[in-house]
């Protein structure tokens, strides 16, 4: 049993499944906003060759988007693109729905 909730602790997992998550990718950021990125929980994709972010649906996804405009982008006008991720496809080779969200 977990203190705070009360319920077990592979119920309390399979319900954070469930929720949906969204992944932030900071396209064409700055090199030299590298150090803020990672200290903010970015990692690096070579591949994408970008940063990226996990995150949870819901206002943090605003905030997040308001601190990448002001700390990353410098106010500039900048795209960044959102993937959602669901409990089926978080875990697999597959695609989330993508869009691109200008700042």
């Amino acid at each position: 049993m977990l203190p705070q909730s009360q319920q077990t602790a592979l119920l309390a997992l399979l319900e954070k499944l469930k929720q949906a998550q969204q992944k932030v990718y900071a396209i064409n950021s700055p090199f030299e906003t590298k150090d803020k990125l990672k200290s903010r929980g970015y990692r690096w994709s070579p591949e994408l060759r970008c940063w990226s972010r996990m995150l949870s649906s819901g206002p943090d996804m605003q905030q997040e988007l308001d601190w990448l405009k002001r700390n990353v982008y410098g106010d500039r006008a900048a795209r960044v693109e959102v993937e959602s991720l669901g409990g089926k496809v978080r875990y697999s080779n597959r695609e989330g729905h993508k869009e691109v969200v200008n700042l």
